[in-house]
């Protein structure tokens, strides 16, 4: 379960990260990670490169996303 703690920032955690995430998704059904992670730091910034491969993990074992390893690029399912 995800329980906030007092350090835990609020406007920057995993489930905040994979909901901008899936948003972007929405627009647009593929989009490669260096572009996701650079749109990523424009809203976040770059903080968010601790977080962001932790909400793709987390989106990927819901079977949200996939990733096509060929091209680097993420997709939704």
């Amino acid at each position: 379960m995800l329980i906030p703690t007092p350090n835990m920032n609020l406007k920057l955690n995993l489930l905040v990260v994979g909901g901008e995430i899936l948003s972007v998704l929405a627009k647009i059904d593929e989009i490669s990670m260096s572009k996701l992670l650079e749109h990523l730091k424009n809203i976040f910034g770059e903080d968010v490169s601790i977080v962001w491969i932790e909400a793709l993990s987390f989106l990927f074992l819901l079977g949200k996303i996939e990733y096509v390893k060929d091209q680097d690029l993420i997709r939704v399912c």
